[in-house]
């Protein structure tokens, strides 16, 4: 059973280890741990959830940064077709969905 001692552990020093490793470490589903690191759970502790950008991304920060000023003013459909994306892909970059963390 997560404990808030373990949860804050895991958040401390969430990027040592994935979420697997540490729902294996105290005998958890992903899942739970997962929520619990990133903050859907356990929203009572003072230590921050963490979260961190997928290792499947496929875009980098430069066509991340041009999707979002879009200065040749395309449709969300172009952006995608410009990128390898399908239009919600390219949609949900353009508002900050995804790539949260490229400024």
């Amino acid at each position: 059973m997560l404990t808030d001692e373990k949860v804050t552990r895991a958040r401390i020093n969430a990027e040592n280890w994935t979420y697997q490793q540490w729902a294996d470490h105290y005998g958890e589903k992903y899942n739970t741990m997962y929520h619990a690191i990133t903050g859907r759970t356990f929203k009572h502790l003072e230590v921050e959830p963490r979260r961190f950008p997928s290792a499947h991304r496929t875009l980098t920060p430069e066509k991340v940064r041009d999707i979002r000023e879009n200065r040749q003013g395309l449709t969300f459909k172009a952006l995608g077709a410009k990128h390898g994306l399908s239009e919600t892909a390219a949609r949900y970059v353009y508002h900050g969905r995804c790539y949260g963390d490229v400024a």
